[in-house]
């Protein structure tokens, strides 16, 4: 099946980074603001909480390993989800919008199940003390 990444700008307020291999091995990256002086990456390490192989079946079964072309009129504002999607020894770029519309927006949820819930906490938390720290209040 090859290993599975997924990438996610989560309304200007973060950037999450996925990616999951043959073993059911996962990490996951999360940059709380926009990159750059001062703005930390979390990073974790993790078995993986449900099987990918049905994640990777409803991609196939919606037709998303293939060439996609991406919407040349995307909205502007809110969050994003892409992915590169290796399968058979071929990786699959799935772009935010489509003609069609967000691709991924259906599968969000399986895609989060992935990454335990204390994780996802965890990365949480640490974002409400960021942003009290950067900002004064959390988001």
């Amino acid at each position: 099946m090859g290993s599975r990444l997924f990438s996610h700008l989560e309304k200007f307020l973060g950037e999450w980074r996925l990616e999951v291999d043959d073993a059911q091995q996962g990490i996951l990256e999360y940059t709380p603001d926009y990159p750059g002086p001062g703005v930390p990456t979390w990073r974790a390490q993790f078995d993986v909480a449900v099987t990918a192989n049905d994640l990777y079946a409803e991609l196939r079964r919606r037709d998303l390993l293939r060439d996609l072309d991406a919407a040349s009129d995307a909205p502007v504002g809110g969050g994003i989800e892409t992915a590169a999607v290796t399968a058979e020894g071929r990786t699959h770029e799935i772009p935010p919008f489509t003609g069609d519309g967000a691709p991924l927006a259906p599968l969000e949820r399986q895609i989060h199940v992935l990454v335990p819930g204390r994780v996802w906490r965890d990365f949480e938390e640490r974002r409400e003390a960021y942003a009290e720290r950067r900002y004064g209040e959390s988001p």
